[in-house]
């Protein structure tokens, strides 16, 4: 199947060397009680140094269903709760309204006296660069059909010109019978087009859509990895990772599946299935990689789990993080863990389950287990409903997929250094194991640093006996010691002249 914008019609070449901040600005959010109920919303603004969270003001709901989209400098210039789109300034884009159309559309978003937005579930609407022109953004949209006593997706695609505020075309189909949700992209090999994915919803096939730079839409569908099941098909959720390499699904009912991807062809491959911790049945899911790729989150209602990916049987390396009881203070409800989503500031961002206005934020997703430091239960300006919007990695191929020297808002940084491990604070969470060891020894480094370090082995005399250099100061380090006499060994890691960690190693 093949589409041709009329817009594409004229091509301009631009550098993906520029710029690519399209996630620099999150709209999310429905109300703020403020003197009565209005519908204000949050945005997290990641254009300085320090992050900023604010109010935003806009006369629009906002639920589940949303997308939030800047220019390649990182201006905010739309957003959408899958009912029009909507501007910079709060107002309605020319040619906005009507985003998706039917029955569905009809019920929920024309609800004068209510506070309405799209009935479609996370991850339902993506916003992408166009590969013709950095001036067009194109949208694609989940819209719901209920046929039969059976609801499946259809999948849209609408163009908005930024300079102008302007809806170009709107709601072309692209494809159908797809699950609701679960829609994500990577950037191709060549950097000029993408990928897009999203499950089928009565198969196990995977529909693959390619946006190519002449603005084509190729569409090939590949049956691998299981079906989302009813129970799933709205509530799991997906991503790739950072590099593309890898793409996952998590759902409570069907579990964490894992796949490798080729940005060149736009094949999956080497699926990997992990059964999903049953500690909890029902609800939603989060889902996220570390900038690295190493670590996989994923989250259930009161859990999140943590899967280093680096391990030869990922299943066994899953770490649990319990969520810290809390309350909603005007309603009651609980506020435990949902939707998952990078940062340009590599943190985590997780919306709360329920109507709150609270979040939490995973602030070193590249260290391992509690060094991760979950900081829970985070007071944002207005209440949202179990939400954030979802971001593919603009950045891939072009700059550094996000900048952890971005300072997170101090004014919600509360007790933070509390949760830090003494442990993990003075020796970053490096580990050095087995110990005692038959000869092997194996060197982990959780958190990454830029910075070069050795790591040293002395007798009991104080004499260097073994020396290797750590160029990449992060990840897994082996080192073959079977050629050591049996005993004592005293080893460290230095940078800079700086002792990173010390300790004695046993060798049996």
């Amino acid at each position: 199947m093949k589409y041709l914008f009329s817009l594409f019609c004229f091509f301009i070449a631009y550098s993906f060397s520029s710029a690519q901040d399209h996630d620099y600005n999150w709209i999310f959010g429905s109300y703020e009680l403020d003197g009565g109920v209005n519908r204000r919303g949050n945005i997290i603004n990641f254009s300085d140094e320090q992050i900023t969270m604010d109010v935003y003001e806009k006369g629009f709901d906002m639920d589940l269903c949303n997308v939030s989209y800047s220019d390649q400098n990182g201006e905010l210039a739309f957003s959408s709760n899958g009912c029009s789109l909507y501007g910079a300034d709060g107002i309605m884009l020319e040619n906005g309204d009507s985003l998706n159309v039917g029955e569905t559309a009809d019920e929920f978003c024309y609800l004068d006296n209510d506070l309405s937005g799209y009935i479609a579930t996370t991850q339902s609407m993506l916003a992408l660069p166009s590969p013709a022109n950095p001036d067009i953004s194109i949208l694609f949209h989940k819209n719901l059909i209920f046929e039969n006593n059976n609801s499946f997706n259809e999948l849209l695609y609408s163009s908005i010109d930024l300079l102008n505020n302007r809806v170009l075309e709107k709601n072309v189909l692209v494809d159908s019978l797809l699950t609701s949700g679960l829609l994500t992209a990577v950037r191709n090999t060549d950097l000029n087009g993408w990928w897009l994915i999203s499950p089928k919803r009565f198969t196990s096939e995977k529909m693959i859509l390619a946006l190519n730079e002449q603005g084509q839409m190729n569409i090939k569908h590949q049956d691998i990895g299981l079906l989302i099941s009813d129970n799933n098909h709205s509530s799991s959720a997906c991503s790739f990772s950072a590099d593309g390499s890898k793409y996952a699904i998590f759902g409570e009912a069907d579990g964490l599946q894992l796949f490798d991807f080729d940005r060149s062809t736009g094949t999956f491959s080497n699926y990997q299935y992990i059964e999903a911790p049953k500690d909890y049945m029902g609800g939603w899911c989060g889902l996220s990689f570390s900038a690295s790729g190493r670590f996989l989150y994923t989250c259930h209602y009161k859990k999140i789990y943590q899967y280093d990916l680096w391990r030869a049987d990922i299943e066994e390396s899953m770490i649990e993080i319990d969520w810290i009881e809390n309350y909603d203070d005007f309603w009651g409800d609980e506020t435990p863990f949902f939707k998952m989503e990078r940062g340009p500031d590599c943190r985590i961002y997780m919306a709360a389950y329920n109507s709150t206005n609270t979040m939490h934020v995973i602030h070193y997703p590249d260290r391992k287990g509690e060094a991760c430091m979950v900081q829970q239960n985070i007071r944002i300006p207005a209440y949202n409903i179990a939400t954030l919007p979802h971001f593919p990695n603009y950045r891939l191929g072009t700059a550094e997929v996000c900048d952890s020297t971005k300072a997170f808002p101090p004014e919600l940084v509360t007790a933070l250094e509390d949760a830090i491990p003494p442990t993990i604070e003075s020796d970053l969470g490096i580990t050095v194991y087995p110990n005692p060891s038959q000869g092997f020894v194996k060197l982990e480094l959780p958190v990454y640093q830029n910075l070069k370090a050795d790591f040293f082995l002395n007798d009991l005399h104080g004499n260097v006996i073994f020396n290797q250099e750590l160029p990449e100061f992060y990840g897994s380090y082996q080192f073959n010691l079977s050629h050591l006499p049996k005993g004592m060994y005293f080893y460290s890691i230095i940078s800079n002249g700086e002792k990173l960690k010390a300790g004695k190693i046993l060798l049996q």
